[in-house]
């Protein structure tokens, strides 16, 4: 039987981040461990209400009433790739009897996900990779360049010239052009031609907003704006990109699959932003990657502002099991937080803009003293 602990950790970001949906100064997180034979699986999800409408405490309630000993038995019914093979094929909330919710689904599926690998003694990466038949695998250890973030509150006087090295910003953009428009100058003058730039306005803007900022930024070379209207306004989207030949990318709008669907079949993005949390979990993140490839879009793996550990983890193992996304965003972990409650901490090699991905057993991280400092929310079963 296994013994489970939550925590919801809502630590205190040492500086805040804000973007036009939310300005967040605490994490918000569930932690789950689920311990047996001496093995402890580690999982999180990071609740969005304003992007899958699920809050941590909600999550928290659901997992309360979930059945450890179905789950148990579900995990040791066959061998470990089995388990991963039967959860991607029939979706881990329906195989191990949780309540359909995106972050539940994350939370539980990276726990065991981590124990499965550590049981076996690989990687989650190698046992997904063996599991599915994945044959892009990274087994070397791996450097990748990611995205350098700009939220709405930087003063673009500030923008150092270490800019010139960086590959993709994302800048995320104020309602007023005008804010706008002094970051985005200001990273053209540090940075020049080269970057590939995201604007992401998080459901913002309104449609009229949305065409004043396209024809206000057709000079700077925008490749990309990330989710500039309400949330799954597919029809609105199709006609932004027919209009005016920009190029969108989907995040608060792909959070299940029937979204991907709808998306393609209104030809209303060019590009994917998988974030696990909101995607429902590693394995759902496999099926948007490989629909994103089937129907020639490109994708991003991404992270959610302030994930605490495990998380971020997890989105490294994702990135070893595939080669062709245009980037990897990093998080800011190492800014956010000076303690964490996972050891050791997911390197960020801010100097030269990338993210060394190493070995490991499982997800690779476990957790921290830190950890029993935030809410307890009880065991399970």
């Amino acid at each position: 039987m296994f013994e489970a602990a939550l925590y919801k950790v809502d630590q205190p970001m040492a500086i805040s981040f804000s973007h036009a949906a939310f300005r967040r100064k605490n994490a918000d997180s569930v932690v789950l461990l689920l311990q047996t034979s001496g093995i402890t699986g580690i999982g999180e999800c990071a609740p969005r209400k304003y992007v899958t409408g699920e809050t941590s405490d909600a999550v928290l309630h659901a997992a309360a009433q979930v059945d450890l000993s179905f789950i148990y038995n579900r995990i040791f019914a066959a061998s470990a790739k089995q388990v991963v093979k039967t959860m991607f094929e029939n979706g881990t909330a329906n195989y191990l009897g949780l309540p359909q919710s995106n972050s539940l689904e994350c939370l539980f599926e990276l726990a065991i996900l981590d124990f499965l690998a550590q049981s076996e003694q690989c990687s989650v990466a190698r046992l997904v990779a063996d599991a599915l038949n994945l044959t892009t695998l990274l087994i070397e250890e791996t450097e990748y360049t990611f995205t350098h973030v700009l939220n709405f509150e930087t003063d673009a006087k500030q923008l150092s010239a270490e800019l010139s090295e960086v590959k993709v910003i994302k800048i995320k953009a104020d309602r007023e052009l005008k804010k706008t428009l002094s970051i985005i100058e200001a990273v053209r003058y540090q940075s020049g031609p080269v970057p590939l730039i995201i604007i992401d306005a998080n459901m913002s803007w309104s449609i009229e907003t949305t065409i004043q900022h396209i024809k206000a930024l057709s000079q700077y070379n925008i490749n990309f704006f990330e989710e500039p209207i309400n949330k799954r306004n597919f029809i609105e989207l199709a006609k932004l990109q027919k209009d005016f030949g920009i190029s969108i990318m989907l995040d608060e709008s792909l959070c299940y699959f029937s979204d991907a669907e709808e998306a393609v079949k209104l030809c209303a993005c060019d590009a994917f932003n998988i974030r696990i949390s909101k995607c429902g979990g590693l394995l759902k993140s496999i099926k948007f990657i490989q629909f994103a490839r089937k129907h020639k879009l490109q994708y991003q793996i991404g992270v959610q502002v302030a994930e605490v550990g495990p998380l971020i983890a997890a989105e490294r193992q994702l990135a070893l099991l595939f080669k062709d996304f245009f980037t990897i965003e990093s998080g800011q972990h190492d800014r956010f937080f000076p303690d964490m409650v996972i050891t050791p901490v997911p390197e960020i090699d801010r100097n030269n803009h990338t993210v060394l991905i190493k070995p490991v057993t499982g997800l690779g991280v476990s957790k921290t003293s830190l950890l029993s400092q935030y809410t307890f929310a009880g065991c399970i079963g």
